[in-house]
């Protein structure tokens, strides 16, 4: 297993036929905003989906209870705390999945230089 590959790729590839793709890629301002991106629109887009979702279960249950300001600021803290999760899974997902046309993956190298 090399620095490009990881544990399950290793088991689920015969050898030689995933890792030959994996270049490691330098770091330039263009690759920087194109993580960027694939970052910000992803969590955006999550994170406001959650965020209608428990507004509406909350605000449905605020008008049915009376207690809307109550509501408002429970669903305001937990839209907060599931943006958190989203944003969390959004960097496993490009750690995962990747990302572009070129689906660039994140990935940790652990380093032994130090």
């Amino acid at each position: 297993m090399n620095n490009f590959e990881t544990e399950n790729e290793s088991s689920r590839y015969p050898s030689g036929t995933q890792t030959s793709r994996a270049h490691k890629v330098a770091p330039t301002y263009t690759v920087a905003l194109k993580v960027w991106w694939a970052l910000m629109w992803r969590s955006i887009a999550y994170g406001m989906g959650v965020g209608i979702a428990v507004g509406i279960v909350f605000g449905i249950l605020g008008a049915i209870t009376g207690a809307a300001e109550a509501m408002t600021a429970i669903s305001l803290i937990i839209s907060l705390v599931l943006s958190f999760v989203m944003y969390i899974y959004v960097v496993y997902r490009l750690m995962t999945k990747g990302f572009g046309k070129s689906r660039y993956k994140l990935v940790l190298i652990e380093r032994d230089d130090y």
